[in-house]
């Protein structure tokens, strides 16, 4: 069912599309903080100064080989990809039960608030630790994601629009990488220092700009959620 109109009626396509759109501004966060990574660890390899190890011959007599550099430069790396990984696992595994209890919707709203915080940490990171803890919180919003957003669309959509809901969905998480990736290469042309947390502050806005939409124009929840919880008054708007 579509608010206040059938499924041929062009203003509630118009709407739910829109609709789809906004929420799938998680979905762009998704890709864009799984793929941002890549672009922002050399100049954070740099920041933090854990560069490679540099092997090469101690002299032309010998043949054995000299280490250089930080030994810990692949742990402290991996620690920094690998955190967002472990962490969207959890969130993915622990999102369907928060939507079952507080809703769809405010269950994108919970993830949209992660984004926003696990960017604000990586961009202000001081201390290494700082900015595991920042991609921890990233990587939380991704499972969220992953979960929450198709969730909403496949409740809130009609059956006849419902699988183009998912090519919305996915498409936004694929402009999302491509996204990643055509800023990380701009700001490789920043100081050092400045071009990766940048890189990371970047869904900020979006991610304000996506709560602040929802919460005070569009407030949608899934029809199916509201009669699993009684609230068929609620449902009558889906009518």
């Amino acid at each position: 069912a579509l608010i206040r109109g059938s499924t041929k009626d062009n203003s509630s396509k118009v709407f739910i599309f829109s609709l789809a759109i906004l929420t799938c501004i998680a979905s762009f966060n998704f890709g864009y903080h799984t793929a941002i990574v890549s672009a922002a660890l050399g100049p954070i390899q740099t920041t933090f100064h854990f560069e490679d190890p540099v092997t090469g011959p101690i002299n032309s007599e010998e043949s054995s080989f000299a280490t250089t550099g930080n030994p810990a430069s692949g742990l402290l790396k991996g620690i920094v990809v690998s955190a967002g990984l472990v962490s969207a696992l959890a969130g993915a595994l622990v999102t369907g039960s928060i939507a079952d209890r507080i809703g769809r919707a405010y269950t994108v709203m919970i993830d949209e608030a992660l984004f926003l915080l696990g960017a604000l940490i990586c961009a202000l990171s001081y201390w290494y630790w700082m900015l595991v803890v920042g991609r921890l919180v990233v990587g939380l919003a991704v499972g969220f994601s992953s979960v929450a957003v198709p969730l909403l669309l496949g409740e809130i959509s009609p059956p006849s629009v419902r699988g183009q809901m998912g090519v919305i969905n996915q498409l936004a998480i694929t402009l999302g990488i491509l996204a990643a990736y055509a800023i990380g290469t701009g700001f490789l042309y920043t100081p050092v220092w400045l071009g990766w947390r940048l890189m990371f502050a970047f869904t900020i806005v979006l991610s304000i700009l996506h709560m602040i939409v929802s919460m005070i124009f569009v407030r949608v929840e899934s029809p199916r959620w509201l009669v699993k919880v009684n609230r068929l008054d609620a449902c009558l708007l889906y009518t």
